[in-house]
């Protein structure tokens, strides 16, 4: 099940991961490009990723570290439904490693265990409330570790917002 509920005993963030592959009794995580293969207890790359017991799951479901209605040129979307704005969000680590990240201090920590938490319905109510167009978007590091709760915006209400937008470094 795509999101899921999380585990018995564990915080809000953790849910099964979606991408993961069984490898000769470890998991591979197919999140990102690095396809980090992972024994029981490891962590992929990025730390938002763990083997627990032959299962991927992902540590930063819903976990919010900055939360803003962004001017779309912000993204930076050249005439992209210029004067419109996007609700941006961001998470904790990334897969890439760039030695000039300027959120740094957001992208290259291990996701906390506790924190903000939003949900894909609050989610699509902020767009609402805040008068976004250009939303989900994303910002302080790459969108793909945060793959399972964008996933779930997929199944939501998709009148909610109109241009989902997604900027990547790659």
């Amino acid at each position: 099940m795509i999101g899921g509920s999380p585990f018995q005993g564990e915080g809000i963030f953790v849910r099964d991961s979606l991408l993961a592959k069984e490898l000769d009794g470890k998991i591979q995580c197919n999140v990102c490009e690095r396809r980090c293969v992972l024994r029981s207890g490891a962590f992929g790359w990025c730390r938002t990723r763990e083997n627990r017991a032959g299962r991927l799951i992902t540590l930063i479901y819903g976990s919010v570290s900055a939360l803003d209605a962004n001017p779309i040129e912000k993204k930076p979307f050249y005439h992209f439904y210029p004067g419109t704005k996007a609700l941006t969000a961001g998470s904790w680590s990334c897969n890439f490693g760039c030695p000039w990240c300027q959120d740094w201090d957001i992208a290259k920590v291990a996701p906390p265990a506790t924190g903000d938490y939003v949900s894909p319905e609050r989610f699509l109510e902020l767009i609402k409330e805040t008068g976004c167009q250009g939303s989900p978007s994303r910002l302080t590091s790459q969108p793909f570790p945060w793959n399972g709760l964008l996933t779930c915006f997929a199944w939501r209400d998709h009148a909610a917002y109109t241009t989902p937008t997604l900027p990547t470094a790659t």
